[in-house]
C-alpha cells in the first residue's frame, strides 16, 4: 500500500460548525515545509440510523461520490497542521469528510460526524454554567457540590435544594447517549421559581451528568450511540452489588471487556460509579430516578432491580412512588402504572435496593408515541421543552407528598 502523505484526519463540531483538521504525513513534512494545494470532499449520509449503525457504517464509503466543498492552497501551522472550518454542513448534518493532495490519486478520510443541536445536546460547559447559574440565582437555597472526577479529569458535580427531610434524588448521564442534564437542570429551576413551598419540608439532589467525558464525544459530533465510560467499562452495571453474577442483556456479556455492556475488571472500579456512591450515601434519599433512554429524552417506563420482585414492602413503596411520578407526568392518562423488575445485578437500581433499601429506577421510553423519535436522535428543542415540563411534574407530585409526610 502506498504511503499518505497526509495523516490524522479529524472531524469536531464546535459551535455549529465542523472543524477539520489534519497534518502532513512524515516523509512530506520533511521534503515540503510550506502551505500545499489541497481538496476537499464532503459527502451527506442520511441513511445512517443513530441506535442501528456505528462506525463500521462509514468505511469503504467512496470519496469520489462526494461533494467538492474546497479546492486550493491551505496555510499550516508549524509548517504542519492544517485546519479548515466548514460552516455549511447545519445541525442535523450525518456524513464524512477527506482531504485530498491534488498532486494523489487518493484521499484520506473518512473522518464521521454528526452537527447536533446544542440546546437539545449540552456541551460540559454549558452544564457547568447552568449549575453555577442557579446557586447565583437562588443564594442560600441550592448548594453545587464538587463529587470525584471523570477517567478523563472533568470534575462531577452535584446540586441540592431544600431542607432537611425525605430527598428525591436525580442522577443523569449514566449512558452518555442518553437522557441528563438537558432536562434535570432546567426542571430544579422551574421548581425553585415556581414551586419552592415545595421544599420546606423535602429536598431534591440531582447529578446531572455522571458519564460527561463520553457525552462531549457525542456533542463534539461521534455520529453513533456512545453507552460506556472512556475506560470501557457501563456504569450501570459496575456498582458493587451482585457485581460477580453476570448479565447477558442485549445479547451481550457482562464479562466481555469488548462488550458494550462490560461491567469493569472490579466492582466500583470506576470514578465515576464512586461518585454516585458518594453522591447518594450523602443524600440518602427516600426514592431515586436514573434518567435513560436516548438523545437527552426519558418517559414513564419504570425500571428496577429484578431481585425487588418478591420483597413485598419494596415492591407496594416502588409502586407508590412511580405511580405518583407518572401521574404528575401524565395527568390525563387513565392507565395503571407498570414497575418492571428488569435491572440486573451491579446496576445502580440494584446498588440502591441493596445499600439503601428504596426505590430506585431507571427512566426508559414509556408508550408515548412523541418521544419514539429520540430513539433515531430525532429530539427536536420543542419535544426536549415538552419533556421538561412532564418531569417537572413528575417531581412536583412526588415532592408533594413527601412534604406531607406520606409516600404516593
Amino acid at each position: 500500500m502506498a504511503r499518505k502523505n497526509l495523516m490524522d484526519l479529524r472531524a469536531v463540531v464546535s459551535e455549529g460548525a465542523v472543524r477539520l483538521t489534519f497534518y502532513k504525513g512524515t516523509p512530506l513534512f520533511e521534503r515540503e515545509k510550506g502551505p500545499l494545494p489541497l481538496r476537499l470532499w464532503r459527502r451527506a449520509e442520511p441513511d445512517f440510523v443513530f441506535g442501528a449503525d456505528y462506525a463500521e457504517y462509514f468505511s469503504g464509503i467512496d470519496w469520489r461520490t462526494g461533494e467538492v466543498i474546497f479546492e486550493g492552497t491551505l496555510e499550516c501551522t508549524n509548517q504542519r497542521k492544517f485546519t479548515y472550518i466548514d460552516t455549511t454542513a447545519g445541525i442535523g448534518f450525518t456524513g464524512a469528510y477527506w482531504v485530498q493532495l491534488l498532486s494523489d490519486d487518493e484521499a484520506l478520510g473518512p473522518a464521521p460526524v454528526r452537527v447536533r443541536d446544542p440546546y437539545v445536546w449540552w456541551p460540559y460547559d454549558t452544564v457547568r454554567q447552568q449549575a453555577e447559574a442557579l446557586a447565583r440565582d437562588f443564594p442560600g437555597r441550592v448548594q453545587v457540590e464538587p463529587i470525584g472526577r471523570t477517567v478523563g479529569g472533568r470534575p462531577l458535580i452535584a446540586l441540592r435544594a431544600g431542607q432537611a427531610g425525605p430527598t428525591v434524588a436525580f442522577i443523569g448521564l449514566v449512558h452518555a447517549g442518553e437522557a441528563g442534564p438537558e432536562l434535570l437542570l432546567p426542571m430544579l429551576r422551574r421548581l425553585l421559581t415556581e414551586r419552592p413551598d415545595l421544599l420546606g419540608r423535602a429536598g431534591v439532589a440531582v447529578l446531572p451528568s455522571l458519564n460527561p467525558d463520553e457525552r462531549e464525544e457525542m456533542v463534539r459530533g461521534v455520529p453513533w450511540y456512545r453507552r460506556t465510560n472512556r475506560n470501557g467499562v457501563d456504569l450501570n452495571r459496575n456498582f458493587a452489588a451482585d457485581w460477580d453474577e453476570i448479565g447477558y442483556g442485549y445479547g451481550l456479556d457482562s464479562s466481555d471487556p469488548a462488550a458494550a455492556t462490560y461491567r469493569g475488571p472490579l466492582p466500583a472500579s470506576e470514578p465515576e460509579t464512586l461518585a454516585a456512591v458518594r453522591f447518594l450515601e450523602v443524600c440518602r434519599p427516600a426514592v431515586v430516578f436514573s434518567f435513560h433512554c436516548l438523545a437527552s429524552i426519558c418517559s414513564n417506563a419504570f425500571l428496577t432491580t429484578a431481585k425487588g420482585a418478591g420483597d413485598a414492602a419494596f415492591a407496594e413503596a416502588a409502586q407508590r412512588f412511580a405511580a405518583g411520578y407518572d401521574r404528575g407526568m401524565f395527568p390525563e392518562a387513565t392507565g395503571k402504572t407498570t414497575v418492571h423488575y428488569a435491572c440486573c445485578s451491579g446496576s445502580l437500581p440494584h446498588w440502591v435496593y441493596r445499600r439503601l433499601a428504596v426505590p430506585a429506577f431507571d427512566l426508559e421510553l414509556g408508550p408515548d408515541p412523541d418521544a419514539k423519535v429520540c430513539v433515531r436522535d430525532g429530539t427536536t428543542r420543542d419535544l426536549l421543552d415538552t419533556y421538561r415540563g412532564r418531569h417537572f411534574g413528575g417531581l412536583v407530585k412526588v415532592l408533594e407528598f413527601l412534604s406531607e409526610g406520606r409516600s404516593p
